[in-house]
């Protein structure tokens, strides 16, 4: 399925998203609770309400992307410069924060951690990467763990 027009992303669907993020982030006491109290009843370790929580973290960064990208496309003349160097900069640079800060939250709600086994040497030049991953949140980890780096322990 094509996407739709990039005008129509940028005007009308960013918005949209952004919208909806903040919309549930509005709503984020009642999904806590509700996922408080269902875990209650649940047999399991907290699932819920750690799923939950991390679904609210994940909006407000994603609304905080959502705006900062919006902030990037103007500064790039609407989206005229987007292959500069200076913006490829600015969104690796905006893409290296985002998983700062997401990274430390994985660990302790899911009790994941990340391994490596043959640490790079940087004088060594371009790297390989084999991994497994499950799914895109694993996939996140692994580029979170590249660009931000790790201190390559078990658990680390």
């Amino acid at each position: 399925m094509p996407l739709p027009p990039r005008l129509v992303r940028r005007l009308i669907l960013d918005p949209l998203a952004f919208g909806l993020c903040l919309a549930l982030i509005v709503l984020s006491p009642a999904l806590l609770l509700a996922a408080f109290l269902a875990d209650l009843f649940l047999p399991g370790s907290w699932r819920t309400l750690r799923v939950t929580l991390f679904l609210v973290a994940y909006l407000a960064f994603e609304a905080i992307g959502l705006a900062w990208m919006f902030v990037l496309w103007v500064a790039s003349g609407f989206g005229l410069r987007l292959k500069s160097d200076r913006m490829q900069g600015a969104h690796y640079g905006f893409m290296r924060w985002w998983l700062a800060r997401m990274h430390p939250l994985v660990g302790p709600l899911f009790g994941l951690g990340i391994v490596i086994e043959d640490p790079p040497r940087p004088d060594l030049g371009p790297i390989l990467v084999f991994c497994r991953h499950g799914g895109p949140g694993n996939s996140l980890m692994l580029v979170g763990t590249l660009m931000i780096g790790s201190t390559g322990g078990p658990g680390s």
